[in-house]
């Protein structure tokens, strides 16, 4: 009735409802925008977990944040959080976000008096980043960090963090400019090496920004992925290992690729030729064989690219890929004990509804071998110790745990380096 009031006058006017997150949307029409709400706000992963659900068709979707109270949380956590919630919400595509109360005391992004607070520059920086931006996903760096590529026009920017303090170095482009949230220019190492330039960047917790990164480059890693996720903790046998990528470019390219495994694996180390069309995928395979200490979990896979394009391109793509299954896992802690040992303390976990059973071997340096077994284990966990007296010897030292499933081929290999 409002809107058709309106209407009636000829106002050109948007009417819309805030939304609580939890509850179901409505379905009519009559709503140009819904304001998606949340009392606590929701974190990121929350954010992104709902933006995530396919949007119905209707009104647009807007959402507000509130930012973390500064009574409660200290000045980084309050602008990573903040920083992460208008990544998800532009991740996901949101037509519209903005701060509740921009003055509140609690909450804000500006004082009473309408002078900036804390948090203006960081919403700032991120805002101008993001606005009009294109999500192009996300690569794996070398260091491990989180990471997410966004398209301006030609122009590419990394929003970049981590847990801890790490220097992450490649090839990002040939202008990049390295900046945090409140504006401030940071400074980078650019290296010339015979694989071509590469540049090291310092990576905090609180998320940073680079600008100007080589377009075809970021789309190419984004493109690349192995077709087969895993590979199976088996020993001596050769396995084969397919993956695919694209070509950003509107022509076709040719080039060469050197694949590069952890030290543990045994791969050819000639680089082999491609040719690819002009925005066409491309695919390739190499043959692995693990040597017997191989570790299980995720490992980085690094290929080096050398394409000729409009110019030619030398760079560096790191993919991980997964060592076992999901089905076995192993999570060790250790710690000293009353008397001086070290105790290890491991947790074998069968996903699966098939029993297993395990020979578990801890070897450590200059000590003889530890053993303990798991045996029929069906779905569920088994928890058990090994104890090495005067353990203030072990540590920092690198010990090998080995699982060898008995009347298996299955064999998993963790490092495990004890600290006080």
């Amino acid at each position: 009735e409002i809107k058709q009031h309106f209407l009636r006058y000829g106002q050109e006017v948007q009417v819309g409802l805030p939304w609580p997150w939890l509850i179901e949307p409505p379905t009519a029409e009559t709503w140009d925008f819904l304001t998606r709400t949340a009392a606590p706000s929701l974190t990121a992963r929350e954010s992104a977990a709902y933006l995530a659900q396919p949007a119905a068709k209707g009104p647009q979707r807007w959402m507000t944040l509130e930012p973390l109270s500064r009574r409660a949380y200290d000045l980084e956590t309050r602008t990573r959080d903040l920083i992460e919630r208008m990544l998800a919400s532009k991740i996901n595509q949101e037509q519209a976000v903005f701060v509740p109360d921009p003055f509140s005391a609690e909450h804000g992004l500006l004082q009473a008096d309408g002078t900036p607070d804390e948090l203006l520059l960081p919403w700032r920086t991120t805002a101008l980043v993001l606005g009009g931006a294109r999500y192009l996903g996300s690569i794996h760096l070398p260091s491990g960090s989180t990471n997410h590529l966004f398209q301006r026009k030609q122009d590419v920017v990394l929003v970049v963090w981590n847990t801890q303090p790490c220097v992450e170095t490649l090839y990002l482009g040939d202008q990049i400019e390295h900046f945090d949230a409140w504006g401030q220019t940071l400074t980078y190492e650019q290296q010339q090496a015979e694989g071509g330039a590469t540049q090291s960047i310092h990576v905090s917790r609180t998320p940073t920004f680079v600008t100007g990164l080589s377009l075809p480059v970021a789309a190419w890693r984004v493109s690349l992925a192995f077709e087969q996720t895993h590979l199976p903790s088996v020993f001596g046998r050769e396995q084969t290992v397919s993956y695919q990528f694209r070509n950003p470019f509107e022509q076709g390219v040719g080039g060469e690729v050197r694949i590069v495994g952890p030290d543990d694996w045994e791969i050819g180390t000639l680089p082999m030729g491609f040719k690819v069309a002009g925005q066409e995928k491309s695919r390739g395979r190499f043959n692995v064989r693990f040597k017997a200490d191989t570790q299980t979990g995720p490992q980085t896979v690094r290929f080096d690219f050398k394409v000729t394009a409009d110019r030619n391109y030398a760079f560096s793509v790191f993919h991980p890929l997964q060592v076992g299954t999901d089905e076995i896992a192993i999570e060790t802690r250790s710690r000293l004990g009353e008397a001086g040992e070290l105790i290890v303390e491991q947790t074998f976990e069968n996903r699966s509804d098939n029993p297993v059973s395990f020979n578990c071997l801890l070897f450590a340096p200059g000590r003889r071998r530890e053993r303990n077994q798991v045996i029929e284990l069906g779905h569920g966990r088994h928890v058990s110790h090994f104890v090495l007296p005067n353990g203030e010897e072990l540590l920092g030292q690198t010990l090998l745990l080995r699982a060898e499933e008995i009347a298996g081929d299955r064999i998993l290999n963790y490092r495990i380096v004890p600290t006080r």
